[in-house]
């Protein structure tokens, strides 16, 4: 894992630490910003990607989960129907079964639904699907 000299090492260690333990899904650092933020992603999409930071974002980019060192406690909230997920850097063990439990509720509400998706012959590609009527 390559990541750039951060602003602040406890930002690197937090995003260590979740590559470390989400490697089995293939967690990797895909940006790390000039102001010391450090962007996670999956190989597995179904997991989304994390914001680690010690400042607020722009306004324009919702993260699902964000990892913060200047909130008080972690908090969850409803944004436009998306559920977003902040956890105090202190708590950060809890954003991995949140990320594991989104997709499991995915893969079982497509299953619910009829709609049957080969998502561990994922590979980079569109999911394949097949409508059951």
């Amino acid at each position: 894992m390559s990541i750039k000299k951060s602003k602040s090492k406890r930002i690197k260690k937090i995003a260590v630490f979740i590559v470390n333990e989400l490697s089995q899904h293939g967690g990797y650092v895909y940006h790390e910003s000039s102001h010391g933020t450090i962007y996670i992603r999956f190989k597995e999409p179904l997991l989304g990607s994390i914001r680690i930071s010690d400042h607020s974002g722009n306004q324009k980019y919702r993260y699902s989960y964000n990892i913060r060192f200047d909130i008080e406690r972690s908090h969850t909230t409803r944004d436009g129907g998306i559920t977003r997920h902040y956890i105090k850097n202190t708590d950060v063990k809890k954003i991995l079964p949140v990320l594991l439990d989104k997709k499991q509720e995915y893969v079982s509400a497509q299953k619910n639904n009829g709609v049957e998706r080969k998502y561990n012959n994922f590979k980079g590609k569109s999911f394949q699907k097949r409508v059951v009527r």
